[in-house]
This record gives structure tokens, C-alpha cells and sequence, in this order.
């Protein structure tokens, strides 16, 4: 089913990545609970005014188990910021450096998202997703269409009283066919502590539980299949900038280093 490529992406953006519907604080001295949204660089607790970040991942090599180091590139995200924190693009790269896709981000004059636009590696637009929101501020629906106009997914979000997100339902075409179902649990801090992913077409059921260091940075996550039984374990381990920002991260599988990844982090003036 063409519409189910365009969701093979998602669960590596539940688990891995920040979502645009991220935490929220409650604005005070309202009659109404309105919820303002965190800006995409407090969502990745990411320090400073930001203009941009370029982000490469390399595979860590080995030589019959004796370590090599740094190997080749796996891929490359390049994203900017404007100057109210928000991401206005980002561009995805290959292996071989050739981008294979970038989005861009619109908002409106209250600053919450209005639209994205996705285009493909030759420059031709994929896709394009509406945000919809309620009187609190808060994004509730998520509409994916073709470039000519045609829906073809929809994802609904349900939040708990702190305004986090804690359920995302994906339906195609409609609302009557549910493809994939998204639980989060929080911990008292506000920081994920379990994540839960369920594509039903293809009957893939995954839990992930996270672990965080005193700074609240991700050091550990865990994934496991619908018996309980490990599907890896992947740990990090960060080098810091002066303004406390990781420009390189460690990570390892199940013990293992597997990967290098590299930022290279611009600040506007």
C-alpha cells in the first residue's frame, strides 16, 4: 500500500526524535487553561540562539573485532532555527551526501505551525501536512496530503492535563481505518519514560523505556518486543560545547559502540 511508505518513517520519529506536539507550560493568570508550546530547541534542551545545527552520523568501524574508529557516513541532517527557537527547515542526507529530502515549516502570526512541506531529493514536493489546533493551543490533528490534494493520512492527538502528549492515533485516507496507534508515559519531570508503538497492518507491537542522567540528557534506550524479550539496548554518551550543547555523541548497541554522531552548531549574533 503506497500510503503505508509514508509511515514507515514514524516510529523512528516517536522514539527517537522530538514531535512538534512536545511538552508545554501552562500560561498563568487565565480563565481559560491555555498551554504554550515549548520552542523545538527547549524540546531538545538545546541552550543558546541557535541559527543552525549539522548533524552527521558515522558508523563506528571494527577490523575482526580490534577497533578502527570513525568510519563512513551513515547520514546527515542540516536544520536551522528561526529566532524564536522554532525549526523552519530540515534537510536529510544519504550516505553519500546526496539530500534525499527536505521539510519546511510555516507558522502563523501567533507563532504555533501552520504547514510543512516535504520535497524529495530531486526537489519535487511529496507531501504536505496542516496543523490544527484547539482554543488551548494545543495541536490536535495532523493532515498529510499528496501534492495534488489528495488526504493521505491523518494523525489525532490525545493529551494528558499537563498538555503532554499521550496518545497519537494514525488513520489512511479517513478516520475510519486505524494503522497505527502511539502511547508516551511521562515521569515526574516531564521527560518520557516509556514509549509505545503499535503498527497494526503489518502487527508490530514495540515498547521503549528511557533512562536519563542528572542533567536530564538521554543516556539509555531500551526497546522490547510485545513478550518482553530485548530488541536492543542503545546507550549514549556526550562531549559538550561551552554553551553545554553535545557536539558529539557515542552511542552504543547492546553494549557496543555503533555509531559516532557530530554537530557542528551555529548561533545567531
Amino acid at each position: 500500500m503506497k500510503t503505508h511508505l509514508y509511515l514507515l518513517g514514524f516510529i523512528f520519529c516517536f522514539f527517537a526524535l522530538l514531535s512538534c506536539t512536545g511538552s508545554k507550560t501552562l500560561k498563568e493568570g487565565s480563565d481559560t487553561q491555555i498551554f504554550e508550546l515549548e520552542t523545538d530547541l527547549q524540546k531538545d534542551q538545546i541552550k543558546g540562539n541557535v541559527k543552525s545545527i549539522d548533524e552527521i552520523r558515522y558508523y563506528f568501524n571494527y577490523d575482526e573485532e580490534v577497533v578502527i574508529g570513525k568510519g563512513d557516513m551513515e547520514r546527515r541532517d542540516f536544520t536551522q532555527f528561526n529566532r524564536e527557537g522554532f525549526i523552519i527547515s530540515r534537510a536529510n542526507y544519504g550516505s553519500e551526501n546526496f539530500i534525499v529530502s527536505e521539510t519546511n515549516h510555516f507558522y502563523g502570526e501567533n507563532g504555533l505551525r501552520d504547514s510543512s512541506y516535504v520535497y524529495n531529493g530531486l526537489g519535487e514536493l511529496s507531501e504536505i501536512s496542516v496543523f490544527l489546533y484547539d482554543n488551548t493551543g494545543i495541536v490536535t490533528k495532523i493532515e498529510n496530503y499528496s501534492p495534488d490534494g489528495d488526504l493521505l493520512y491523518n494523525e489525532i492527538m490525545e493529551y494528558n492535563s499537563d498538555g503532554m502528549p499521550v496518545k497519537t492515533k494514525i488513520f489512511i485516507d479517513s478516520e475510519e481505518e486505524i494503522v497505527l496507534i502511539t502511547e508516551t508515559q511521562y515521569n515526574d519531570k516531564k521527560l518520557k519514560q516509556q514509549g509505545l508503538y503499535h503498527d497494526i497492518l503489518q502487527d508490530i507491537y514495540i515498547t521503549a523505556k528511557y533512562e536519563y542522567d542528572a542533567d536530564e540528557m538521554l543516556i539509555k534506550r531500551s526497546y522490547f518486543d510485545r513478550y518482553g524479550e530485548s530488541q536492543g539496548v542503545y546507550e549514549f554518551e556526550y562531549e559538550y560545547d561551552n554553551n553545554k550543547n553535545w557536539i558529539r555523541c557515542n552511542e552504543f548497541r547492546d553494549g557496543k559502540q555503533s555509531f559516532i554522531v557530530e554537530r557542528k552548531i551555529e548561533y545567531f549574533d
